[in-house]
């Protein structure tokens, strides 16, 4: 029998609004408040925003888990 496998799936919706003084796309995700990036064309603009939603998240789990250490250390 195969092991389980685990994959992070995530979906957010995107906003690519055209920078016409510029050119390109800037680009945000409404839901991850501060979440924004840019680029020259869509596909680059999506790649950095996928990035930068990456980032964003890792950023808020650790602070969640410094948030719970500290929390329990505060127990004691």
């Amino acid at each position: 029998m195969a092991a389980k496998k685990y994959q992070k799936i995530y979906e957010y919706i995107a906003v690519f609004e055209p920078d016409k003084e510029k050119g390109g796309y800037t680009v945000t995700i409404p839901v991850l408040p501060g979440c924004i990036s840019e680029g020259e064309t869509f596909e680059e603009a999506l790649a950095n925003i996928k990035e930068a939603a990456e980032l964003y998240l890792e950023v808020m789990r650790d602070s969640a888990k410094t948030r719970y250490t500290l929390l329990l250390n505060n127990q004691a």
